[in-house]
């Protein structure tokens, strides 16, 4: 039906590039996609054509010196449930490439002005943002990821802070909500947790 071209095949570096990921509004009307090198578009997709595009260039680290060679990337992205608001996450700038050693973040954006409206990244956890939810009636944004062990960290975006951090036993690869939005389930390496919210 489509092909959609707007991300360089290329890093400034004249390394591959790659998409890590995509997601749809709620409304079905857009498509978001993130690349390796912090760069979104956003797209039309009864046309394919290219609506706007963001930039996160924090989460890209290229290491010239002792790999040489570049890590990181857009690993997750969310519309807000109203489509206002597209979440992108990945990590900060890595020191040691080997380890994934930088913070978790996040930054959420008004996508139709390309305002970028909240960054967190002074979270407590590290590694790669690879799975971003929202609650269905935006009382927080859940990131989930990880770099060996993983986490949950749950972000209020009205009151532009940190609401909890977890530590999990695993790197999350991706969660699930149940329909309440009280239910988080995780998944990992070697394993699946379940988490329930109280209150």
């Amino acid at each position: 039906m489509r092909e959609l071209k707007g991300h360089q095949e290329k890093t400034p570096n004249h390394f591959p590039s790659m998409l890590y990921a995509c997601t749809f509004s709620p409304d079905g009307k857009h498509l978001a996609t993130g690349d390796k090198v912090g760069h979104v578009v956003v797209w039309d997709v009864s046309t394919g054509r290219q609506v706007t595009t963001l930039e996160a260039p924090v989460m890209y680290t290229w290491d010239p010196r002792q790999r040489i060679h570049s890590i990181g990337g857009i690993r997750s992205l969310a519309f807000s449930p109203d489509g206002k608001q597209l979440a992108v996450g990945g990590t900060g700038k890595i020191n040691n490439i080997d380890h994934l050693e930088a913070k978790a973040r996040v930054e959420v954006f008004d996508w139709q002005s390309g305002k970028r409206t909240h960054t967190f990244d002074k979270l407590r956890s590290q590694g790669l943002v690879n799975r971003l939810a929202f609650h269905p009636q935006n009382k927080w944004l859940l990131g989930a990821g990880g770099a060996g062990d993983g986490f949950l960290v749950f972000l209020d975006l009205a009151g532009n802070k940190v609401l909890r951090e977890e530590k999990l036993p695993m790197h999350v690869h991706s969660v699930a909500l149940n329909e309440a939005a009280d239910t988080v389930y995780a998944v990992g390496h070697g394993r699946v947790t379940v988490h329930e919210m109280k209150g």
